[in-house]
């Protein structure tokens, strides 16, 4: 008789929930990687977004893409900072939309960045994490593996950049679209296929916030129009 088929030294030892073969070891908190990644950037002093992008696994993009979209997690409006980052993710979005590895080109990606430098901003933003990690779990049907999904999502994630870029100083108009990136890429990268209708929903409420702004705009044109052509025309005369 085979000694490990009676259950002698050669057998696999059980795991501690007695279940056999322990499983594969569950990733950490989704506040927990991004503390370890920020705390790993400011070990290194300035770190780049690439750099970051290579420690990180096949979950770095996701991770990235929220670590961008953090400095918008309040209500007042950064354009020229939103600019940049939301040019980042955009680009990050599509390579992810296209299958390819993700990597920054040179004049973003090996830009050294002083996280350390924004403490506050760090610990407000852990808090949301939290919060968000209480709901972020694998769960659902598994259609956000999908190849069309993976498209529809990235293209999702790039207008919500793209909002974010938009150099407007008003309230809220930096952190709609952050929180739609934020819930969308915990979603995406946890596979929870409930929690990201949460962040469809906040991406139709940004679509319709920048549809009011859009219209209030477009009013105040058509309403004092005569004055501002009269003005310009003074101007260029």
């Amino acid at each position: 008789m085979n000694p490990d088929s009676a259950g002698g030294a050669g057998a696999d030892p059980p795991s501690p929930e007695g279940g056999g073969v322990s499983r594969a070891a569950k990733p950490p908190p989704l506040s927990k990687e991004i503390e370890l990644l920020l705390q790993g950037s400011a070990g290194e002093g300035r770190r780049t977004l690439n750099g970051m992008l290579e420690g990180t696994g096949g979950r770095g993009v996701y991770l990235l893409i929220i670590v961008l979209s953090l400095p918008f997690v309040t209500p007042l409006p950064l354009p020229a900072v939103s600019t940049v980052l939301g040019a980042a993710i955009i680009l990050l979005a599509i390579r992810q939309m296209l299958g390819l590895p993700p990597r920054l080109p040179r004049f973003l990606g090996e830009r050294p960045v002083a996280w350390s430098r924004h403490p506050k901003l760090v610990q407000a933003s852990m808090k949301l994490l939290r919060f968000i990690e209480r709901w972020a779990r694998p769960r659902g049907p598994s259609w956000l593996s999908w190849r069309a999904a993976r498209i529809g999502n990235g293209a999702l994630l790039v207008l919500m950049a793209l909002f974010l870029t938009l150099p407007l100083p008003l309230p809220f108009t930096n952190t709609g679209p952050c929180y739609a990136i934020i819930l969308l890429s915990a979603s995406l990268m946890e596979e929870d296929g409930k929690l990201v209708w949460v962040a469809y929903a906040c991406a139709v409420g940004t679509l319709l916030y920048f549809g009011l702004i859009s219209g209030l705009i477009a009013g105040v044109l058509a309403r004092y129009y005569s004055t501002i052509y009269d003005w310009v025309c003074r101007l260029c005369a």
